[in-house]
């Protein structure tokens, strides 16, 4: 039940980052769903990592790419 509240509090923080923030609170969500099913927080902070790291990894490329242009 609070699934979904504290998804919904969870994109307000983030909604500063626009429509980004919204994904954010998607993705909360769906996180939250995820541990609900497994009740296995491990998996649930590998694939936060794994998202934090593929959102960098795609920053810096494009920085790569804008900044040598």
């Amino acid at each position: 039940m609070l699934a979904v509240p504290a998804s919904v509090v969870f994109e307000f923080c983030h909604s500063s980052l626009g429509r980004t923030g919204v994904v954010t609170g998607g993705l909360g969500l769906v996180l939250a769903g995820a541990y609900i099913l497994t009740r296995h927080r491990l998996i649930v902070i590998v694939v936060h990592y794994v998202l934090d790291a593929i959102e960098l990894l795609g920053h810096e490329w494009l920085d790569n790419r804008v900044g040598s242009a």
